[in-house]
């Protein structure tokens, strides 16, 4: 787990990116892309989860990189997806003290981790 960020391989084609940080995304970029090639990490659908800075509003994104591990285009706003949120809830309720640094409330953090749509 880096400092800004959670990485976990779905599958062979697909990344998530669980996003711990409230800060700009321009604060951390460079270190996850440096991660991706690092990994040798290409050719792949990269989803973010963006819980922790925007709450429910806005959480889901993805992305493609390239051969060169770069994202090819802009992040897209995508639909909720169930895996993803229960590998969210797992890691957060493993990792529950990153939570309070969050934009929730300590109502939508016990929500969230119960498994309620919050």
């Amino acid at each position: 787990m880096d400092k800004f960020f959670h990485i976990e391989s779905i599958d062979k084609d697909s990344l998530f990116v669980i996003i711990l940080s409230s800060e700009m995304t321009s604060v951390y970029w460079s270190d996850l892309l440096t991660t991706f090639r690092e990994n040798h990490w290409n050719n792949k659908t990269v989803y973010f989860d963006f819980l922790f800075r925007n709450g429910c509003d806005n959480r889901f994104f993805s992305a493609v990189l390239d051969e060169r591990s770069n994202f090819s285009g802009r992040l897209k706003r995508c639909e909720v997806l169930e895996p993803f949120d229960v590998i969210s809830r797992r890691f957060f309720r493993k990792n529950v003290g990153l939570l309070s640094y969050s934009i929730l409330s300590s109502q939508q953090i016990k929500s969230f981790l119960e498994g309620y749509k919050i």
